[in-house]
Order: C-alpha cells, then sequence, then structure tokens
C-alpha cells in the first residue's frame, strides 16, 4: 500500500526543481509516489523532471494544458493512490524527516489532517536568509477536535496548504478540490476554507520542516492581479452553500487579511499595471465586511488594536483609506530609490537582524548595495549565518568599517542604537534609519521588496 502520495505542481521553476525533488526523494516512510504535474514549462523544468523519473520509478510525471495551479493540483489528486496527500510547492524544500513525522502521527491519532510549524526563506544558495520560523500557537492544542476556545485561532493562523497531510478519503469524501481559475496565486483559498470546514480531527505537531520561498522573481504572490484571484475565491466561498454558520465569521476575519494586504500591493504597482477592476473587487470587500460587521467583531478578543482600527478606517470612508494607502506607498518608493542613489557606493553594515533586518538585507543584496556586515546587540545571534554574513558584534563592526553608513533596521530601539553609535564615533551623516511605520502597509514592503526596485 501506499502511504503517501506527493503532489508537485510546477512551471518554470528550473532554479529550484532539483533542490525540491532531492528533499522529497530523502524521505523515509516507505512505499511512496511523487506525482509531478507540470504546465508545460519552458525553462527546463520538464526536462529536469524527466531526467529524475527515468532514474526513480517513484516518479510519476503528468503535464496540464491549462497553466492553472488549482487544474494542476487536481490532476494530482485524482491520480492519487495513496492513503495520505502532500501538496509540495516545487521553489520550496522539506526536512528530511517531515513526511515521516506527519505521516506516523496521522496514523496514531487517525487523523484527517496533520500541519507543522514551518520557516520562511528569503533569496538563494549563499544569498538565503531565514525569517524566523512560524510557530503553532500556544493555546492550540497538539490535537483536538474543533471547538470554540481555539476555531478561531486556528483559522487565523492556519493558513497555508503546503506544510500538512490530507487523508485522501477524506478530501473525497466532502469533494474537496481547487478552483481551477488560471495562474497559481490563492488558489488554495477554497481548499483550505473546506478543510478546516469540514474537518474535525486536526493534529498540529511542533517541528519547522517545511522551508517556504518568500518573494522569489517570477513568484505568483508577486502577479499585479492577486487582488481579483483573492476576489474570486472569497465571492466563491461567502456565496457557497457548504460553508457552516459558525464558520462565516473565521472566514470574514481571513478575508480581511487577505484584501487588505492585497490592496497594499496592488497600489505598490504603477497606475497603468494595476488591475483595471480594482475599484470595483475592492468596493465588494468592504461591502461584505460592512454587510457582516457584527459577525466579524464578534470577538474582539482575537482582533488585535490595529486590526480594529484599521476597520474604523475603512467603515468610516474607504476611499480616503485607499488614498492614505497609496500616499503612504509611495513615500516608501521614493524612499528606497533615493536610497541606493544616495549610498550606492558606500559600505553599509546593517544593524538589526530581525524581520525587518531580513526585509532590508535581502533588499540589499538584489540592488547590489555595498553591504559589508551585519550586526546586532542581541549575543543570541552573534555568530549565526545570516545570508552570506556572520552576525557580529557592533564594536568589532565599528573597528572594521569606522567610514561606513549604518543602517538601522530596528524598530523598538532605534534612538538607543543611534546613541550607542555616536558614543562609539559614529556620525550623524553615517547614521540611516529604516522608514516609516511599514506595519501599516501589511507586510508588503517587507515581503515584497522586488515591487518597489
Amino acid at each position: 500500500m501506499i502511504r503517501l502520495s506527493i503532489i508537485l505542481p510546477s512551471y518554470n521553476v528550473a532554479d529550484y526543481i532539483e533542490e525540491c525533488l532531492n528533499s522529497v526523494l530523502a524521505q523515509e516512510i516507505g512505499p511512496i509516489e511523487i506525482i509531478c504535474v507540470d504546465a508545460w514549462s519552458d525553462d527546463g523544468t520538464l526536462e529536469i523532471i524527466n531526467n529524475y523519473a527515468v532514474n526513480d520509478g517513484r516518479i510519476r510525471l503528468f503535464c496540464s494544458d491549462i497553466k492553472s495551479y488549482g487544474k494542476q493540483v487536481n490532476i494530482g489528486i485524482e491520480a492519487a493512490r495513496g492513503e495520505y496527500i502532500s501538496i509540495i510547492e516545487t521553489d520550496d524544500y522539506i526536512e528530511p524527516n517531515m513526511l515521516k513525522h506527519l505521516y506516523w502521527n496521522a496514523k496514531k491519532n487517525k487523523a484527517q489532517v496533520v500541519k507543522t510549524e514551518y520557516k520562511m526563506l528569503y533569496g538563494k544558495g549563499d544569498e538565503e536568509l531565514c525569517e524566523n520560523a512560524f510557530y503553532i500557537p500556544k493555546n492550540i492544542r497538539t490535537q483536538y477536535a474543533f471547538d470554540t476556545d481555539v476555531e478561531a485561532v486556528v483559522h487565523n493562523w492556519d493558513s497555508y496548504i503546503w506544510n500538512g497531510i490530507y487523508q485522501k478519503d477524506f478530501l473525497n469524501a466532502y469533494k474537496i478540490r481547487m478552483n481551477e481559475s488560471p495562474g497559481a496565486a490563492y488558489q488554495d483559498i477554497g481548499f483550505q476554507h473546506k478543510v478546516l470546514n469540514y474537518a474535525d480531527r486536526i493534529m498540529y505537531i511542533r517541528g519547522n520542516y517545511y522551508n517556504y520561498r518568500v518573494a522569489r522573481e517570477g513568484a505568483s504572490s508577486l502577479n499585479r492581479n492577486c487582488l481579483r484571484y483573492v476576489y474570486q475565491e472569497y465571492k466563491n466561498i461567502i456565496e457557497s452553500t457548504w460553508l457552516k454558520k459558525g464558520h462565516f465569521p473565521f472566514v470574514l476575519l481571513r478575508m480581511h487579511t487577505a484584501f487588505t494586504r492585497e490592496i497594499g500591493k496592488a497600489l505598490m504597482f504603477e497606475e497603468a499595471e494595476r488591475d483595471p477592476d480594482i475599484d470595483e473587487e475592492f468596493e465588494w470587500f468592504i461591502k461584505t465586511i460592512v454587510d457582516n460587521n457584527e459577525k466579524l467583531l464578534f470577538s474582539r478578543n482575537i482582533l488585535s488594536d490595529e486590526q480594529i482600527e484599521c476597520y474604523k478606517k475603512i467603515f468610516d470612508n474607504y476611499k480616503e483609506y485607499k488614498a492614505k494607502q497609496e500616499e503612504e506607498i509611495l513615500f516608501i518608493k521614493r524612499w528606497y530609490r533615493e536610497f541606493t542613489t544616495r549610498l550606492g557606493d558606500f559600505d553599509l553594515v546593517l544593524f538589526g537582524c530581525g524581520k525587518r533586518g531580513i526585509a532590508l538585507c535581502h533588499f540589499f543584496l538584489r540592488n547590489k548595495c555595498k553591504l559589508v556586515d551585519v550586526v546586532d546587540n542581541d549575543c543570541n545571534k552573534l555568530g549565526k549565518a545570516y545570508g552570506p554574513f556572520i552576525v557580529s558584534n557592533p564594536k568589532d563592526a565599528i573597528r572594521k568599517h569606522p567610514d561606513a553608513v549604518f543602517c538601522i533596521s530596528n524598530k523598538n530601539n532605534t534612538q538607543e542604537i543611534c546613541s550607542q553609535l555616536k558614543e562609539a564615533g559614529i556620525k550623524d551623516n553615517q547614521i540611516e534609519l529604516l522608514v516609516g511605520d511599514f506595519e501599516s502597509i501589511p507586510s508588503i514592503a517587507q515581503r515584497h521588496p522586488e515591487i518597489i526596485t
């Protein structure tokens, strides 16, 4: 009996497909099959998969005439012969023991779904940066059947399909498949909501077994039409007959998160490059949220103050909210461009290795800035790899690079760090602060620095 069918949907990922395939082939869990579904890649991806298939009988290759991530996954599900199914992005890779842990936990606990934690990667090879792992919230028990105490947290946290395995009989019983719209962005929304809607035995296990690549060149998440894809998926869900009444508020929560992120990203494109239906889609989102305001805000303990404030701004005047977003985005774009022009010839030292530091480091490396060192005051980070750098002590960096410009990415201790640098002899014109309140534009500048280059 085949224990696991691993579905690998691909399109033009020649730079990553071997790493992905090797990580899957290294799994040691007994009988598996690897179902590769390619959308007729033209960059060599298909040839690479073919070569692997010739040498390993576990690999089955299918081709989709439609360039649709949803269609490709559905082809894989229909072809799957395994007891459980895994869907892995072909620009990502997994740790050697991931599927073993997920499968045996599923068998032991008779789970319909088992999910795990993951890491986020920026860049590739020597320039690869790893963001802090995404951990399962503490108030989610390791194993449970849904109950009202944790359901909202699960819906808000469990956003992806690739960090888990799914019992094939469960998927078939509830006809859980993906929408087969063109492209590859957000087609897993309906799939994930159906899983959470129907499952009564989900298990979450701790451990960072999945490596998720963020913001690679050509990634579907950078598509200018992502707002439309979110709109299509959620419109289908809201108008569906399968959604349980009790799950509706959680779907609204997730819809809010997706829409506020994508409206920010959509506005980062120049006017001529934007989705022409952006106003219609955004108005539908606002109307849906306003019409269901009481259902959405029924449990304020799961909404942050920032989310509530965001709602208030949108409800008061969505056009004013949109204009404010555009203003902030243009400011950040201008700052980045001015920054690279003004400091392009200087040695740069990045001060701070948190999430902002990762985004800024990724931006520097992509734009060929002269980044010479990365430093942090946190002794637990010293000596650790940070892309092509080893995190060093600020004093050592100041001694080695006394004429460099120090770029502070730390949000909470900016003034203290400025004082620290000045006391060590660094001049005012050698200190650069990360601009703006990046959280006001839901992580766009952090997650997708390519858009603004």
